[in-house]
């Protein structure tokens, strides 16, 4: 039980620092010895630490500091100080950082274990009283939820919990303290209608509900005060009745405009915060972005989050115009994809490369020739390196294949660039081909051939940018250029398309936190007048263009309404028509389609969902061969970027969730086992890899890869994934290592030289 519990250790004096040392690890404990305050620090923000042993008095950050900074960090890290002389002023900073134990040197060996011992005790049957909590939280919760929707006009209330607990975690609350937040603002809720409620919560969150409630009602007395969990309840629920909030704090209305980007509130803290930075980047609170993708890597430096977070910061740094900072973010995702695996090294190497590419850095080139394969990827930095590097290569084919349904997000992914890309080719030698895609990204991305249009310096090349314009507003623009070539490009746009542009592609993306875009833009959270609409958005979604009868979905939106449900869910779809559809749009386009079955997403309009992706990955592996099977379940994972439709608990989309939860990890186990039939295993490794990321007590998978780790002559990476496997299985199921494991580990140990 003891090799779950990892020590940091910090002693300046050398051979006390290593007596501790081995006496911790011969009892069985994960220890980190450090010899500084400024490598401590170092150390927790690279890995996790249950308890913190520390001197004071030592050179440069004494210990308390030390202390201090590490729980700024990893605020329930429990602590032991150890000192030979304090002051007062020393007393004073241990008790206000809450240390645990205090032992003055010198002490017996025997007293300082008995001390770390009392320390690990207090922290299990803390870690066992807060799981309870929280499974106690979750159905209490949960309960809630349901009733809220039961009670006539109501309904909106129950986005006051998703709320509050979002709010608390960008607060940097714990998870337990956030869940409870989240129950005492469904009850305050509820207290409107039912106050009763209030009296069956504990005495704690009673007082936080009640006046939470008060706030919100705006019936607090002057000489009354509130707390600032009273104050987070009662600002939750003004934002989900869509109330003032310009009685509460500044700073937690700053807060809840940076979370409202979409902070998810999943247990699983490194995911929310990654699904958070992508929020904010997309917002362009590039500052908070930035706070929230290092916590990611200081959290999980060596996974795929850690990969999309050196690849975000590589993305603000390009934004910014931080030439250093972009090729050290760059660089740490380059390496760490190729660590990974082949299909997270080509994802890093291609975006890394189109980043570096527009500086034109041998850097970059050097990231894009490293993608070989005939893929999307291939296509895409075969492109970047043709219009950059002036390299020779063949861009038709490349083109054709971004043109089919696996290439439109690499359109995405390019539209800073391609346009002029593919122009100028368009320029030197016409081609359908070329054609279609220009028409595709001026479909998605109007404003990037605007700009070339208005500054190119070639008059050809901005002649052939209007051509590709459709909107009458943008083509009047030029009608009166000084060039007689752009002029008669925008007369002849003019006639053809009478000034009726075509609707742009929409893009959903529910694997996380739930974002809508249309072409290059995101849908403002501001026009989203309700959570509920955008829940209608993605259910109509996930029916893959299939009617939903108005029935069932009044039932599941407004249960028990009645006529007033059918007036809910028409006042949903008028709003969404509104997002979805801009003021110069024509008439005649309409998103949401209402046919004799019910409602559906018109299937005449340009959609990409990446539930569609994920779904139509799985469902081809019958008909394809083993190389085609894995570039599908390669697609899965791809898209995978976090639980379904985060911050929903329909039952809609719990029942959705779940299947996908199941099916990304029986896909991954596919890849897994496909990889290593064929014996292509750095493919099973990176697989495994994301099975564990996913499912961390999975023995098939750290069999797997340790077979494929013996099998290239990497044992110790195999005995090392046994240990990790032992530990995780007994700390999660108390259960010990699978024959099969044991089989494995034992075949490495003969594989060691």
């Amino acid at each position: 039980m003891k090799n779950d519990i990892s020590i940091l250790l910090l002693e300046d004096d050398d051979d006390l620092r290593e007596q501790l040392s081995d006496a911790l690890h011969e009892e069985g404990y994960q220890v980190e010895a450090v010899g500084s305050g400024q490598d401590a620090v170092r150390a927790a923000g690279s890995q996790s630490f249950d308890l913190v042993l520390t001197d004071i008095r030592m050179p440069g950050i004494d210990g308390l500091e030390a202390l201090r900074q590490v729980r700024d960090q990893q605020p329930q890290v429990r602590s032991l100080v150890l000192t030979g002389y304090s002051s007062e002023a020393d007393s004073v900073r241990a008790i206000q950082l809450g240390v645990g134990e205090y032992l003055k040197k010198p002490f017996r060996l025997d007293a300082f274990l008995q001390a770390v011992g009392r320390l690990v005790t207090q922290k299990r049957e803390q870690d066992l009283q807060n799981e309870l909590q929280s499974a106690l939280l979750l159905t209490a919760r949960s309960a809630m939820d349901k009733l809220i929707r039961l009670l006539p006009g109501n309904q909106h209330w129950s986005a006051a919990g998703a709320t509050a607990q979002r709010l608390a975690l960008q607060l940097g609350r714990s998870r337990l303290a956030a869940e409870q937040l989240s129950v005492a603002a469904l009850a305050a809720a509820l207290g409107e209608s039912a106050p009763e409620i209030l009296e069956h919560l504990p005495p704690s969150l009673r007082q936080t509900a009640s006046t939470g409630l008060a706030l919100a009602q705006g019936q607090m007395g002057e000489e009354e005060t509130a707390g600032p969990d009273a104050e987070l309840v009662g600002f939750s629920l003004c934002q989900a009745g869509e109330r003032p909030t310009d009685s509460f704090p500044e700073n937690l209305r700053q807060v809840w405009k940076q979370a409202s980007h979409g902070a998810p509130a999943e247990v699983r803290r490194h995911q929310g915060l990654l699904s958070l930075a992508r929020g904010l980047e997309e917002g362009g609170d590039l500052a908070s972005a930035r706070s929230a993708y290092d916590q990611v890597l200081q959290d999980t430096p060596h996974s795929h989050e850690g990969l999309e977070a050196w690849l975000g910061q590589a993305r603000l740094a390009a934004r910014q115009g931080l030439g250093e900072e972009l090729r050290r973010a760059a660089e740490g995702a380059f390496r760490l994809g190729s660590q990974l695996g082949p299909v997270a090294a080509e994802e890093s190497a291609l975006e890394a490369g189109l980043l570096l590419a527009p500086s034109k850095t041998p850097e970059g080139r050097a990231c894009l020739e490293r993608i070989a394969s005939d893929s999307e990827a291939g296509s895409l930095a075969r492109l970047a390196l043709a219009h950059f590097y002036a390299a020779p290569t063949e861009v038709h084919a490349s083109v054709e294949r971004l043109l089919t349904p696996a290439g439109q997000e690499f359109f995405v992914r390019a539209l800073a660039w391609l346009p002029a890309a593919l122009l100028e080719l368009q320029l030197k030698q016409p081609e359908a081909v070329l054609e279609r895609a220009c028409r595709r990204l001026a479909r998605d991305g109007p404003g990037r051939f605007v700009e070339l249009a208005r500054g190119a310096a070639d008059a050809r090349l901005r002649a052939l940018a209007v051509r590709f314009l459709s909107g009458e507003e943008q083509l009047r623009e030029f009608l009166g250029d000084p060039d007689a070539e752009v002029r008669r490009a925008a007369t002849l746009s003019l006639e053809q398309s009478q000034g009726r542009p075509g609707p742009p592609q929409l893009r959903l993306y529910s694997f996380g936190t739930f974002s809508v875009h249309l072409g290059e833009e995101r849908v403002p959270e501001k026009l989203w007048r309700s959570i509920n609409v955008r829940w209608v958005l993605a259910r109509l979604a996930a029916a893959r263009g299939k009617p939903i009868p108005t029935e069932t979905l009044v039932d599941e939106f407004w249960p028990e309404e009645g006529e007033a449900g059918r007036k809910n869910l028409y006042w949903a779809t008028s709003v969404l028509r509104r997002c979805l559809t801009p003021a110069h749009w024509p008439g005649d386009l309409d998103w949401v389609e209402r046919t004799q079955q019910g409602l559906r997403l018109n299937p005449e309009l340009p959609c990409w969902h990446d539930l569609d992706v994920f779904l139509e990955g799985l469902s081809g592996n019958t008909r394809q061969d083993s190389e085609q099977i894995m570039q599908s379940l390669r697609r899965v994972l791809g898209v995978y970027r976090g639980s379904y439709l985060e911050g929903c608990y329909m039952e809609w989309a719990l029942q959705l969730r779940t299947q996908c939860e199941r099916q990304v990890l029986e896909a991954a186990r596919q890849l897994a086992t496909l990889s290593l039939s064929l014996q292509r295993y750095p493919d099973c490794i990176e697989a495994c890899s994301r099975l564990l990321e996913l499912d961390s007590c999975c023995q098939e998978a750290y069999q797997m890869s340790m077979q494929a780790h013996t099998a290239i002559s990497r044992p110790e990476e195999s005995l090392r994934l046994y240990e990790t496997a032992k530990k995780m299985l007994h700390r999660e199921l108390g259960m010990e290592p699978s024959i099969n494991l044991l089989r494995e580990q034992q075949r490495a140990l003969l594989a060691i030289p």
